[in-house]
């Protein structure tokens, strides 16, 4: 099969502003879509990256949640890449922000909603579509203008917030469907998981093939937004709970809900009193967790298992296995 099968369509260089006190300015960003032909499906990004490139990156494939898109997240993908990665996010079609187009009340978005979920073809394209970027990420390190020879493939990395946890999860190796498909991309070496849910059929069957360092990480109020879903905060812990392997932290922020971990409150008016405090602890424990276990760097592992709690509220949660 011809490697041309896909095309990008340009990218275009868009200013990025620090997140406050929290983030360096030294990163920018870029967008473009990948399309993969043999689906018929363009697959939007947007990439931040360093701002001064030099030597290679470890690079993070960002998936968002039901509703989202390429700009959510942004917080984590700044932060990211004012430290050092790559950090890729990526829009699926299907289960995107295009489901508001032409709504004009909560009722009409909970049905939209509901009906995106309920379509297993919006999960499958989305489990597809992490796979065929991973794949496109080597087309990028080769060729592209800006990216070419800056990519560390052997140091790649997934995070995703509620659905995009589930994308992250299925993507580390979670068997999913009543014949417990599998749709792992083994080239992903840690994940980290805003919002999680948990596996639907039997845990230990599901995640037999996961294998690789993940974070939990959720809030006490952390429950689903979806009327026709219900998964409580205690579900989020369950992915958690359920894995017997090393190298598996657990963050529970006190008062944390589920639009906590999108970041997408923050600057507006509906900004919550523990917002900032919340997103710092999210940005602080995801470097140090990357860090340790795309960086092989031990110092960021000591922290993060001898240190990080220390930063962290009274009330909020932190352990590992």
């Amino acid at each position: 099969m011809k490697r041309n099968l896909f095309a990008r369509i340009g990218v275009l260089l868009c200013g990025c502003i620090g997140f406050g006190a929290v983030l360096a300015a030294d990163f920018d960003c870029a967008t473009g879509t990948f399309v993969d032909a043999a689906r018929n499906r363009k697959i939007p990004y947007k990439i931040y990256y360093p701002k001064h490139l030099e030597g290679r990156y470890p690079t993070i494939v960002v998936s968002h949640g039901l509703g989202g898109s390429r700009a959510g997240n942004e917080q984590l993908g700044k932060h990211l890449a004012s430290h050092g990665f790559v950090a890729i996010h990526i829009q699926h079609a299907g289960s995107d922000d295009s489901l508001f187009n032409g709504l004009r009340d909560r009722g009409g978005v909970q049905v939209v909603l509901t009906r995106s979920l309920l379509d297993p073809r919006n999960a499958i394209n989305r489990f597809l579509d992490a796979r065929f970027v991973v794949q496109q990420l080597a087309e990028l390190d080769s060729s592209d203008k800006l990216l070419k020879g800056h990519l560390d493939l052997q140091a790649l990395g997934m995070a995703g917030h509620s659905y995009g946890a589930v994308s992250t999860m299925v993507a580390a190796g979670e068997r999913v469907g009543a014949q417990y498909q599998s749709f792992k991309i083994p080239s992903i070496r840690a994940g980290l998981l805003l919002s999680p849910s948990p596996a639907r059929g039997e845990a230990a069957r599901a995640y037999q093939d996961v294998a690789i360092p993940l974070f939990h990480m959720t809030g006490t109020e952390d429950v689903n937004l979806v009327e026709s879903r219900n998964v409580s905060a205690a579900d989020r812990l369950k992915p958690y709970q359920s894995l017997a392997i090393p190298k598996q932290y657990l963050l529970v922020l006190a008062e944390a809900d589920h639009m906590t971990f999108s970041g997408r409150r923050i600057g507006s008016r509906e900004e919550q009193t523990r917002d900032k405090q919340h997103m710092l602890a999210i940005l602080n424990g995801a470097l140090a967790f990357f860090q340790a276990y795309l960086q092989d760097d031990r110092n960021a592992e000591a922290w993060l298992r001898n240190e990080y709690k220390k930063s962290l509220a009274t009330e909020d949660v932190f352990e590992f296995k």
